[in-house]
């Protein structure tokens, strides 16, 4: 369902999912956005507007290969400000049935990432059942119309069950960064 959340002015706090529409406007707003799979070919959009924002972004880490085309996604802006991006991937337990299969996810986009003032924490959740799927980082940069696009790849490690998964953050930012600048957690 859609829903649009105003925030106005003032340190307001916003939560939504999916295909939620939440605006923080001005002040040092919290976003909460959990993306999950039901509002399948909608885009979530979770705004910070002006102020030193936090945007808590929620998706699951591996999607099945069935809910790849029709997945959405959400588009994160910090907008004017030191802002924070915190985006958690939550590892979920999906077995293929071609375990040498690779399953993809590209779900978030982060529109406006400045490191010399943002911050930007991509942390991996496992569970007892996914402890076992070491996740690495790796990343590309291209400069396209005078912003940088840069690829963030996670890739989860396959086990007996289940083949290699990635999933791909999607960052534009004015100057270039590296993952260095980037604080990982789980990975």
């Amino acid at each position: 369902m859609l829903t649009t959340l105003l925030g106005e002015a003032g340190n307001d706090v916003l939560t939504g999912d999916d295909s939620n529409k939440l605006y923080g406007g001005a002040g040092n707003d919290v976003i909460n956005f959990n993306h999950g799979t039901y509002d399948q070919g909608q885009t979530g959009i979770a705004d910070g507007g002006d102020g030193d924002d936090t945007l808590n972004v929620r998706a699951p880490a591996i999607v099945p290969e069935d809910f790849q085309p029709d997945m959405g996604g959400v588009e994160v802006t910090g907008g004017e400000g030191a802002d924070t991006f915190n985006i958690t991937y939550q590892m979920n337990t999906i077995e293929n049935e071609e375990p040498e299969d690779v399953m993809e996810g590209r779900f978030i986009t982060v529109t406006d990432f400045d490191p010399a003032k943002d911050n930007l924490v991509i942390e991996v959740e496992q569970n007892a059942d996914s402890e076992d799927r070491n996740a690495t980082a790796e990343m590309e940069q291209v400069e396209e119309n005078g912003m940088f696009k840069s690829s963030i790849k996670l890739t989860f490690a396959a086990t007996e069950t289940a083949g290699e998964a990635t999933n791909y953050l999607t960052v534009f930012s004015t100057v270039p960064f590296t993952l260095n600048d980037i604080r990982f957690i789980g990975v």
